[in-house]
């Protein structure tokens, strides 16, 4: 499903009869959010759907600088949202490394490293070399505004077959401007959901992720 398309189900769903309240820029910018929302439900079953990787090397102190490389005010790949893994790499081979959360950790020996602010950190045991790290990035190259004028056939991503769960989603934004709420929306965002939970919990084949995100049980 293109933008477009998303645009004109949300325009069927809030049916208003102008663009008083509902204007280009309202549907693009809820759209937008609702994108970010499906993003983070698809990513917390299988987070490998918007996953990319980035290759770096140790730097001084036993850490990586991520500032302006992956965060930051000008990252130079594909902005992270989410960290998912590092591996160290030696040659052809990868080996998984403990996350953890704090300095703590990484000093009494229970992570390999951890995520600080923009920083990678290791213990300073570990050595120099290349470290692979895996994670889900931000969305890009998504011009919302443009993407909902008829023609402009804007893509998303490959879970098109699910993609009327984000007018579905945007459709809440509405609701609290609205201040109205719709049963049928919500059952059918509900059904919608639990059909997309069911694709994504077998899409990888036995052994799928197993996570469970309390926001895909509510009605």
């Amino acid at each position: 499903m293109f933008i477009e398309t998303m645009a004109t189900v949300l325009r069927v769903y809030t049916n208003e009869p102008d663009q008083t309240v509902e204007s280009d820029a309202l549907i693009a910018l809820w759209l937008e959010l609702a994108y970010s929302d499906f993003r983070s439900m698809v990513a917390d079953l299988d987070p490998t759907i918007y996953m990319v990787s980035h290759d770096a090397a140790m730097g001084a102190n036993n850490r990586i600088d991520l500032n302006n490389v992956l965060l930051g005010t000008a990252p130079t790949q594909a902005r992270m949202d989410t960290l998912v893994d590092v591996f160290r790499v030696e040659g052809a081979t990868e080996y998984r490394l403990r996350g953890g959360t704090s300095v703590g950790d990484i000093t009494h020996g229970n992570a390999d490293y951890a995520l600080i602010n923009r920083e990678l950190r290791f213990p300073f045991n570990r050595n120099t070399g290349t470290y692979r790290i895996y994670y889900m990035s931000t969305p890009i190259g998504i011009n919302w505004t443009t993407g909902i004028v008829a023609g402009s056939n804007a893509y998303l991503d490959d879970l098109h077959r699910f993609h009327d769960v984000i007018p579905l989603i945007a459709y809440l934004q509405y609701a609290v401007l609205d201040a109205a709420d719709h049963p049928q929306q919500q059952q059918l965002l509900f059904r919608r959901q639990t059909q997309l939970k069911s694709y994504l919990d077998t899409r990888g084949g036995a052994g799928a992720f197993e996570v469970v995100d309390s926001r895909w049980m509510e009605p």
